[in-house]
């Protein structure tokens, strides 16, 4: 058997990256980087090295972070040391709002995250309403058509605007206005 590499057309060279030196990856154990003296340690074949290094400007804010990994990179005849540091988090805004100018001006309230989040948990909730009335109207569906025989017609009372004509308060008059009467007769027609 052939390997994927061997197999190739007459007189085609296969082309693959070659590299001649692959970056190794320092880590705290490997690497220390001293920022205030801009110096490196590195551990190597050869034992550990002390090597200075230059500090680009626009990356001295970085400065002072402590250091996760470092690769050295050789690259077009120069040495590039390329160090992922982790950095505090940033300050958070003094106030919340959705808007927010350049200005780092703030508008909103911030108790509107508090009813989102309600509003949240009681739509997930409505959810769960809702497929548990809509698992309740197969089943009745079901237990409604099984013992008619085939060919019988089912009749279903007109319940539309029975809110109206309902004279029942506090949690008996929820019970029936919060039924779906529409659905349950939409699942006896399809049922066999």
């Amino acid at each position: 058997m052939r390997s994927a590499c061997s197999r190739r057309k007459k007189g085609r060279k296969l082309s693959r990256p070659q590299a001649t030196v692959c970056p190794p990856r320092c880590n705290h154990h490997t690497a220390t980087v001293r920022w205030d003296t801009r110096e490196v340690r590195l551990s190597t074949a050869a034992g550990r090295m002390t090597i200075p290094f230059l500090l680009p400007e626009h990356y001295a804010k970085y400065a002072g972070g402590r250091p996760l990994t470092a690769d050295l990179i050789h690259r077009k005849g120069k040495w590039y040391l390329q160090v992922a540091v982790e950095l505090p988090d940033p300050p958070a805004p003094p106030e919340y709002g959705p808007a927010v100018t350049s200005g780092n001006r703030f508008f909103g309230r911030r108790q509107w995250r508090g009813v989102e989040a309600r509003y949240f948990r009681l739509r997930r909730l409505a959810g769960k309403v809702n497929r548990l009335r809509r698992t309740c109207g197969h089943v009745l569906s079901r237990r409604i058509a099984e013992p008619v025989d085939s060919g019988t017609v089912i009749v279903v009372e007109n319940l539309t605007h029975i809110w109206a004509r309902v004279k029942r308060r506090g949690r008996e008059a929820r019970r029936v206005h919060s039924w779906s009467f529409a659905q349950l007769r939409g699942f006896l027609e399809y049922k066999p």
